[in-house]
């Protein structure tokens, strides 16, 4: 596959007319490892007919902080209503956009607790779940059953669909594909496939004012806002309204 390139976009040249010539491959796998493949074409040197390039490779860093994503399979826990229902009543002074802001961001933490303890693990708990339900299904006689037999196998099916329900969601959200079944959702083909993903998302390299690259994350991120700040504009000191013209001035009687 071809690697991720900036600079020309045209590598060759006779003098009159130019094209794409030259290419940098790389092994796909590459793309799932810990490291980045960029390609810098350089400016044309009179000497040659090809632009100079230059191949870097870098490490790979992950961001710390991690947006966070909202699963649909937390809407059908039966705890799930109970928390958005305390978070919304805790009081909030201020317009109603700012108390909906606030809101949202107290549940953050609640809804990755919910996670974290009824999600944990999910493919394992799901796996799990459907085997004690197997078990218990080939040793339940139907003829001879009490009704607490009846009721755990009753209750056992329903956990295992659940969470079964559940692992197709958080793989949905992953893949954000609708086919699962034929999806690998435990191997390493999987994990790669969301590395992958993650990177191919990412800005890895950029050029400076200067037209020079840089993979620098804290030169990448001054350079996104000097640029946004330039588009939106700079501030200005406001000069006060003065009272006394006011004052003075010609005002509107009270027949008016």
């Amino acid at each position: 596959m071809d690697a991720p390139s900036i600079g020309n976009f045209f590598t060759w040249t006779n003098g009159r007319v130019k094209a794409k010539l030259d290419r940098v491959l790389i092994d796909p796998t590459w793309n799932y490892g810990n490291f980045n493949c960029c390609v810098d074409f350089k400016d044309f040197e009179w000497v040659l007919d090809h632009c100079p390039l230059v191949i870097k490779l870098f490490n790979h860093i992950e961001t710390v902080n991690k947006p966070f994503k909202f699963f649909n399979m937390w809407l059908v826990h039966p705890k799930f209503k109970t928390i958005v229902n305390d978070v919304w009543r805790t009081v909030i002074l201020g317009t109603e956009q700012y108390r909906f802001a606030i809101h949202l961001k107290a549940l953050k933490s609640p809804l990755k607790l919910l996670n974290k303890e009824e999600y944990g693990h999910i493919s394992e708990k799901a796996s799990h779940a459907n085997e004690e339900y197997k078990a218990f299904v080939q040793q339940f006689d139907v003829l001879t059953a009490s009704k607490d037999d009846r009721n755990k196998l009753h209750m056992m099916r329903e956990n295992a669909m659940f969470l079964t329900e559940a692992e197709k969601q958080f793989f949905n959200k992953k893949f954000q594909i609708k086919n699962l079944i034929k999806g690998d959702k435990g191997s390493k083909f999987f994990h790669d496939l969301i590395k992958k993903s993650h990177r191919d998302k990412s800005i890895s390299c950029i050029l400076d004012q200067s037209g020079q690259p840089t993979t620098s994350l804290l030169q990448v991120e001054s350079l996104f806002v000097d640029h946004f700040k330039s588009l939106l504009g700079t501030t200005s000191p406001r000069e006060h309204c003065n009272a006394d013209i006011i004052r003075n001035g010609p005002s509107l009687s009270a027949a008016q």
